[in-house]
């Protein structure tokens, strides 16, 4: 019950009001590159005023965030870059192979209306899969 009555104290009712102020104060962005003296926040002091980064930015705009977050996106640049080279020239290799020398699965018409067996249905799905081939080492 104490923490509930110093929640809801009358000096906790008049920092609500700075509240959108802190709010804004508490956002990503550079400093503004005004010429005086920026507008700042009463409980912490950080600029209210900020410049918001465009999409399009440079890996070095976000410098001013430390050393981690350039890094941390060239990261995920690179890696998206590998994965999509493995997966062009590996998968790309893999479906042409599949399609070009797998012939176990049949068309519509060369299976018996009649039939128990479990037969693979050729489609474009399963004509680039690795199962129109499985008998192939």
């Amino acid at each position: 019950m104490l923490y509930i009555d110093t929640f809801l104290s009358l000096e906790t009712s008049k920092n609500i009001l700075f509240f959108p102020f802190n709010q804004s104060a508490c956002l990503v962005g550079m400093e503004p590159e005004e010429v005086g003296e920026p507008k700042r926040c009463v409980c912490c002091a950080r600029t209210i005023e900020k410049r918001k980064l465009d999409l399009s930015c440079t890996l070095k705009d976000f410098s001013f965030l430390g050393s981690g977050y350039p890094l941390y996106f060239s990261f995920l640049k690179y890696c998206t870059i590998f994965l999509s080279l493995i997966l062009i020239f590996s998968g790309g290799f893999n479906m042409i192979t599949n399609a070009l020398y797998g012939n176990d699965c049949k068309d519509s018409s060369e299976i018996p209306a009649n039939s128990d067996e479990v037969v693979c249905k050729k489609n474009w799905i399963t004509l680039l899969s690795l199962g129109n081939k499985h008998d192939k080492k």
